[in-house]
């Protein structure tokens, strides 16, 4: 019975058999099976591959060279306990077989591709946390340890996908009000990625949103000094909207005021006076005797 291999290049290459991590040998040997797991599925030719692993230094016998790095790669499966065909041999090069071999990037990509139609279709909770899935399966920077350019290019790619979800995710969930699981995961990425001004966009909202108004401005202020020393620029409209924002929000007031209304209920009506017959007699006969309307002063 053989295992299935799990392979991971959403972060430095690894590859595991039953939880058991396969020794997959040097540094060319893993670039090549990168170059492969890159292009999961689809027949890489042998220049391809060539480039990936020798860039212009390749030896004469690269053919030979590469058949040697199969191999190797094929032994090192058999010994996890994973007998499985995983790489194919075509007429023109080689191929990674994606359907007995679980590749993160793959996985990945059928989350976001699964999130981004949840998202259109108003599905705000499911599609957030298929990206949040989307998103937990990157451990790093892409493949950032193997000494290729090719592998390197590649793997660049991969993590523009990665800031790409966390933005879109980050949206879903601030509609959703849950600033604070915003800033958990989005301020690693920006002290990474610190000129990507969407990551900081999002993140500035996070924080006011959040309470911490102080420290989405303190955000800011560090985003607009890095791209003004490194790249000569001000902040872009999205940045600079997300800073008028957090402002807008100090200075709303915590709590609403409300005005204080009228009245709407008068005073109950006199009923009578109590006590003094005598003067209230005395003014029933000024009324009675009097020819015109008198004017009568009470004091007292």
């Amino acid at each position: 019975m053989t295992g299935l291999l799990e392979f991971r290049i959403l972060g430095p290459l690894e590859a595991h058999v039953g939880g058991q991590l396969v020794r997959l040998g040097g540094a060319r040997q893993r670039s090549l099976l990168a170059a492969l797991l890159i292009e999961a599925g689809r027949t890489q030719s042998l220049d391809r591959l060539a480039h990936a692993v020798w860039a212009d230094e390749q030896p004469e016998s690269v053919r030979t060279q590469i058949a040697i790095r199969v191999h190797g790669l094929r032994k090192a499966f058999r010994a996890a306990g994973c007998d499985a065909p995983v790489i194919v041999t075509e007429k023109y090069g080689y191929r990674l077989a994606t359907d007995v071999a679980w590749v993160d990037a793959e996985e990945a990509g059928a989350l976001t591709t699964r999130a981004r139609t949840l998202a259109a279709a108003g599905d705000v909770d499911d599609a957030a946390t298929l990206y949040g899935r989307a998103l937990a399966l990157w451990r790093g920077s892409a493949l950032a340890e193997l000494d290729s350019a090719a592998i390197t290019t590649a793997g660049r790619g991969l993590d523009d996908t990665r800031l790409e979800v966390a933005e879109r995710w980050a949206d879903l969930e601030l509609a959703r009000g849950r600033p604070r699981e915003v800033v958990s995961r989005l301020a690693a990425l920006v002290e990474e990625h610190p000129l990507r001004e969407g990551l900081r966009e999002r993140l500035m909202l996070a924080l006011s949103r959040a309470g911490r108004q102080a420290d989405a401005l303190e955000s800011y202020r560090q985003g607009r000094e890095l791209l003004l020393e490194e790249l000569g620029l001000e902040p872009g409209d999205g940045l600079r909207e997300a800073h008028q924002a957090v402002l807008r929000g100090m200075e709303e007031p915590a709590e609403p005021v409300h005005a204080v209304g009228r009245p709407a209920q008068l005073p109950p009506a006199v009923q009578g006076f109590v006590g003094r017959q005598e003067q209230l007699g005395l003014l029933d006969g000024l009324l009675e005797d009097a020819p015109y309307l008198p004017v009568a002063v009470v004091s007292g």
